[in-house]
């Protein structure tokens, strides 16, 4: 799937998935350790593998984790498919990953869910399926996961499902991401919500502008919407602008 396949539009846009090819596999920032395991031997590998892998020494956790993979333990699970796809401490494996986070995702995993739902949509470990990359984007964007919901509203948006994409981008916008405001300005632009709301899209831009990531980007698509305005209507997309900097940009 390449971006070929995107609607095109008058709007210069960042790469609709940008965030997506940017955003890693993610592991869980903290471990705990845990009280799954049948004996005192097998209590001490779990807690070595776990304490390994929390300070990122993959050389040592591993082989301790990879000796555990047949626990219950999901998290172990979970940690070696991280390890596997990311190639820390092994070779990179992406068939191994996938089936690591295939069999933890069935146990209510949201970090695996996200993980999922980016091997499906770039193929790695399983081949390219965009049905189930989004069904796993928005499970993980249910649970609060935002990178998820950004990824959701993009695909949504680029399927012609403009509802869906504005509940799923107006989700991702609490995570303060040029990227999101880039979209959801799109969409006002190109009359995705039955009306073309040019004023909204100039400020949806300009909050996208602030961010050098995206500037060029966005100050282009400001460029062609003010063809629209006239200056009382700048003056209150200038008003939205302001309004929206306050409500989400962090400070």
């Amino acid at each position: 799937m390449t971006n070929s396949s995107c609607k095109k539009t008058k709007y210069a846009i960042l790469s609709m998935f940008l965030l997506l090819c940017s955003s890693a596999l993610q592991a869980e920032d903290a471990v705990s350790l845990g009280d799954d395991c049948k004996n005192a031997q097998d209590c001490n590998d779990v807690n070595r593998c776990k304490s390994a892998y929390e300070q990122k020494d993959y050389e040592l956790a591993f082989p301790i984790c990879s000796k555990l993979v047949n626990s219950s333990d999901d998290q172990i699970k979970f940690m070696l498919g991280y390890m596997y796809v990311k190639g820390l401490g092994t070779g990179q494996d992406y068939y191994k990953a996938f089936d690591l986070f295939k069999y933890v995702a069935r146990h209510h995993y949201p970090d695996a869910w996200f993980n999922l739902a980016n091997m499906y949509y770039f193929g790695r470990g399983t081949p390219v399926n965009e049905v189930m990359a989004l069904r796993y984007y928005e499970m993980a964007a249910a649970e609060g996961n935002l990178t998820a919901a950004f990824n959701a509203g993009v695909i949504h948006s680029r399927q012609g499902n403009f509802i869906q994409a504005k509940k799923y981008l107006f989700q991702a916008v609490e995570e303060d991401n040029a990227s999101v405001y880039l979209n959801i300005g799109n969409l006002y632009a190109e009359s995705r919500f039955n009306n073309v709301d040019y004023i909204e899209a100039y400020a949806w831009y300009r909050l996208a502008a602030d961010d050098p990531f995206v500037e060029q980007t966005a100050l282009a698509n400001l460029k062609e919407v003010r063809k629209y305005l006239n200056p009382k209507q700048t003056a209150e997309g200038d008003g939205r602008y302001r309004t929206y900097n306050h409500r989400y940009r962090k400070r």
